[in-house]
């Protein structure tokens, strides 16, 4: 928005026409994910339609009341799920977005995975500390599986539904470190003429496993959301491109080591294979 639009409510609290509070607390309404349950939308609805019915309550205060008369959550229980909550959005800050430098927020809108330009990254010497970054996002995310696990909910299908949206979301998280590990090491190597190709076949095969993991978990877990694609907004080439490409390129470097010769001098049918 541009410095003179208003940005939250307190730029328009003061105006004649404000009655009330509207949030966008679902999507779903474009080309996914689609969601199986209405459990975090209703989370967040709930905390901002008590603020603005009395906006002196906390919001600590309002998500403990949540949890406790809607979820039916008692002591400790109570604690873990607060924790789950607040990490979730720090982790999705540092996964999918950075706190290091601006990236393009549209990279991975609705399902698409698209495949940002991170040159930023690698032209001012920041690449460990995005891939730190990501290992964060991803620790914080195992430790959200984990209090999923711990947390005690009233019926089983809601411990279901927790238990397995939080392993979409490492998964999901996971699979972006190591496409950004994949796009960096890439991109530093379209820049160099070299790549490294032990780390960028480590990150592309822990990229395969992820996937494989991630469909398993839809397959298992009729209470999982619709996951991801690999390819950009309106289907044009994503992520999934990008790992091919950078694929190629180390297969070719593996194969030029494995017959020991340089690439001038290959027969021209191995050539051919090669491209």
């Amino acid at each position: 928005m541009r410095p003179d639009q208003p940005k939250g409510l307190r730029d328009v609290v003061h105006n004649p026409n404000f009655a009330g509070v509207w949030t966008w607390s679902r999507g779903g309404g474009w080309e996914g994910p689609y969601i199986t349950n209405e459990l975090w939308c209703a989370l967040n609805v709930y905390v901002i339609a008590k603020y603005a019915e009395n906006p002196r309550r906390t919001e600590k205060d309002i998500f403990d009341e949540f949890a406790t008369q809607q979820l039916g959550l008692k002591g400790d229980d109570v604690a873990r799920f607060r924790e789950l909550n607040l990490l979730s959005a720090a982790a999705v800050l540092r996964g999918q977005c950075s706190l290091i430098k601006p990236v393009d927020l549209w990279w991975a809108r609705d399902d698409f995975m698209a495949a940002p330009d991170l040159s930023i990254f690698t032209t001012t010497n920041l690449m460990a500390a995005a891939l730190a970054e990501k290992a964060e996002a991803v620790t914080m995310w195992k430790k959200i599986e984990t209090l999923a696990r711990q947390i005690h909910f009233a019926d089983a299908t809601t411990q279901d539904f927790v238990e397995t949206s939080c392993a979409y979301g490492r998964i999901k998280y996971s699979i972006i470190e190591q496409a950004w590990t994949i796009l960096l090491y890439g991109q530093a190597g379209d820049k160099s003429g070299h790549y490294d190709c032990a780390r960028l076949s480590t990150a592309i095969a822990r990229y395969d496993e992820l996937w494989e993991e991630w469909r398993e978990l839809k397959a298992s877990h009729p209470s999982c959301a619709t996951i991801y694609k690999d390819v950009a907004f309106q289907d044009k080439p994503g992520i999934g491109a990008a790992v091919e490409h950078y694929r190629t390129i180390c297969d070719r470097e593996r194969l030029h080591r494995t017959l020991g010769y340089n690439s001038g001098f290959l027969p021209a049918r191995l050539m051919m294979q090669l491209e």
